[in-house]
């Protein structure tokens, strides 16, 4: 039977390496962030300001490993510009954003609608949520550097 020989400096290799792709993922998770933010607040400059409401939410079962089987949700909002009513499922065109947390049917919330193109809008996420996001690629970002560069130094 052979043994494999622990190898101190192999592991520490193989720690470091861990955790700069922990460290990698948060900030990614950080630079999407602030893309995702800089590019509504220009959004915001051009973008009318106006109401939505949720007025349906599409369910799925998740089909993922880690969540397999939960009920999952997308808000669908309906808006109106010069008397014509407008849908938006998820919160911005093209958005695959589903969640475990059920929207409220009759929920308001604030909407940014091109002016040009009404079909074109985004729903303004809340601070509470952008904030933890941010905290969460903080933690990735810091954590899997600190640990990185000290399992690199043995």
């Amino acid at each position: 039977m052979v043994v494999a020989e622990f190898d101190p400096e192999t592991a520490a290799y193989v720690i470091a390496a861990f955790f700069a792709i922990f460290a990698l993922m948060g900030l990614f998770i950080l630079l999407y962030t602030v893309r995702k933010i800089h590019t509504q607040s220009y959004k915001k400059t051009i973008y009318t300001k106006d109401s939505a409401i949720v007025v349906e939410r599409k369910e799925k079962v998740s089909k993922s490993r880690k969540m397999r089987g939960m009920l999952l949700y997308q808000p669908v909002f309906e808006y109106s510009v010069k008397d014509k009513q407008y849908r938006l499922s998820g919160y911005s065109p093209g958005s695959n954003d589903w969640s475990s947390l059920a929207p409220k049917i009759g929920e308001k919330r604030v909407i940014w609608i091109n002016p040009n193109d009404p079909c074109e809008a985004f729903i303004e996420e809340p601070v509470a949520e952008v904030v933890v996001v941010i905290i969460v690629g903080l933690v990735f970002f810091v954590l899997g550097g600190l640990i990185f560069f000290s399992a690199s130094s043995f």
